[in-house]
């Protein structure tokens, strides 16, 4: 139930769009305050969610607070984007709902690579096109994007579907990893923000940390070694070291199995939907920071924190 109190501004950043929010059970208000407009939603085991706009960092502010005592906050980020405002405030809710601290519960952090530390995903996109488009099969963005973290299991019914059985997955594959590899061995691959930082943190602070990723360890030590990442973790776990690979929850049990830590207090960072799902369905904590495309609402309701970047997370875990 919405409820709007005092006058909005012009540039007011509310619209209908926010009335379909999934609420969980709570009541939701618009406030228009000293020439400021907020949203305040109200869960009903006492955590509220609240946003704001700060007009001179040209920002939203979501944060997740007990409704009693404002400073024991579970989670705060910014959103500069308005596309993913919506997103934001949805996984806030979400995380309201189920509030609970996550030091003292989460003992152990397990990291996908391509988009979360390495900023490789625009590159699978762009190769993953032209390979395809080499071998006659037009591959549109939206189906490129789709095949993020898909294991061969997953991306095969994929190209069944796109090509009527004419492509050849695993050829078109190698074509793909050939020319993204050349390029890697010219370029380089970069750091995503704040991955360095947060992974020294974690390690200071004596939380193991364990990576899971589809790419074979061999890439990812390539990928990760030279930027002074690789050593930090205690484990390593890959596609290929799994039955059933990603959005399978295989990968995520293993790596919390190599931690010693059991699932449900590991978290899980992933930018893409196939993480979430595999993360989730293992029984992690789920951690999603958003690469090429903000999450859709069917993946929200699996995501236990929303952030924009890895420099959100170091106050959380």
């Amino acid at each position: 139930m919405w409820k709007q109190y005092g006058e909005w501004s012009n540039d007011a950043p509310w619209t209908e769009e926010f009335k379909r929010l999934d609420l969980c059970g709570g009541s939701g208000r618009f406030i228009s305050e000293n020439g400021q407009d907020m949203m305040e939603i109200f869960l009903p085991d006492g955590f509220m969610v609240d946003v704001g706009y700060i007009e001179e960092d040209k920002c939203w502010v979501v944060t997740v607070a007990k409704t009693e005592d404002w400073h024991a906050f579970h989670m705060e980020q910014t959103v500069s984007d308005r596309a993913r405002l919506y997103a934001a405030i949805q996984s806030a809710v979400y995380r309201a709902a189920s509030a609970k601290p996550l030091r003292g519960v989460i003992r152990g952090v397990i990291f996908d690579m391509d988009g979360v530390l390495v900023d490789s995903e625009r590159l699978y996109l762009r190769f993953w096109r032209e390979a395809c488009a080499a071998a006659g099969f037009p591959l549109s963005e939206e189906q490129a994007l789709s095949l993020r973290s898909n294991s061969p299991a997953a991306a095969i019914p994929k190209f069944e579907a796109w090509f009527g059985g004419s492509a050849d997955y695993w050829q078109i594959r190698e074509t793909r990893r050939r020319m993204m590899a050349d390029y890697i061995d010219a370029h380089g691959v970069s750091a995503k923000e704040g991955a360095a930082a947060l992974l020294s943190s974690l390690k200071e602070k004596d939380v193991p940390i364990a990576l899971a990723t589809a790419s074979p360890v061999k890439r990812a030590k390539h990928y990760l070694a030279p930027l002074g990442l690789f050593d930090l973790f205690d484990a390593v776990v890959s596609g290929t070291d799994v039955t059933n690979g990603k959005p399978a929850p295989d990968i995520y049990l293993r790596a919390a199995g190599m931690l010693g830590i059991a699932p449900s207090a590991c978290a899980a960072v992933e930018d893409s939907p196939s993480g979430i799902v595999s993360a989730h369905s293992a029984g992690c904590f789920t951690v999603m920071v958003p690469d090429l495309t903000p999450p859709q609402e069917d993946i929200l309701p699996l995501v236990g924190c929303l952030a924009q970047k890895l420099t959100d997370l170091d106050s959380l875990l």
